[in-house]
């Protein structure tokens, strides 16, 4: 059995390797695109305006992988990350 030192440490060296992998999903082109586009697209809308956009929110929507089919009303406890997060995840697990 692990002494519990070492054992703790390397469940914090799993969590740092994977906060890091999802930190360079983030930061790729693609991550980077996507906000500027979504930012060019809201423009100098107010939020009322932006908040009835059908098209802005369906891109917004589509960068995640959540099931459609369920209400999930506990997004504070769960966070989903976004889809480009989790493919580059699985990636580096692979």
């Amino acid at each position: 059995m692990q002494a519990p030192t070492s054992r703790f440490s390397s469940a914090r060296r799993r969590l740092l390797t994977t906060s890091a992998a999802a930190a360079v999903a983030v930061l790729r082109p693609g991550a980077v695109a996507f906000a500027q586009k979504a930012m060019v697209a809201a423009g100098k809308r107010s939020a009322e305006e932006l908040a009835r956009d059908e098209d802005f929110w369906w891109n917004v929507r589509e960068a995640f992988t959540v099931d459609r089919t369920l209400i999930n009303l506990n997004n504070g406890g769960v966070s989903p990350s976004p889809r480009i997060v989790q493919d580059t995840e699985i990636r580096y697990l692979e």
